[in-house]
């Protein structure tokens, strides 16, 4: 797996952090994406070397774009949703 890189949005907290760490020990190339900078260095950090960051606010249509075009090509990308509030009853 390690010519293979995973862009996990939302990595660094709860099913995003858990789905890094796993593909980080299977080798991934894993980055991590969110807003906390701060926290998405130290996370990247303690996954080792074939982690890195990435600084956005993915509510933001051309901000999640560039970000896909600056880090592309990318072999899997994860977006666990989570947002709580927001159903609506059907």
């Amino acid at each position: 797996m390690k010519d293979q890189k995973v862009l996990i949005i939302g990595g660094s907290s709860s099913m995003g952090l858990a789905t890094a760490m796993q593909a980080s020990s299977r080798e991934f190339q894993v980055i991590v994406a969110g807003r906390n900078e701060e926290k998405l260095r130290q996370i990247s950090g303690d996954l080792g070397n074939q982690a890195s960051f990435y600084q956005v606010d993915a509510m933001g249509e051309q901000t999640v774009i560039e970000m896909l075009q600056e880090l592309a090509p990318v072999d899997h990308i994860v977006m666990p949703v989570n947002a709580p509030g927001s159903a609506t009853s059907i």
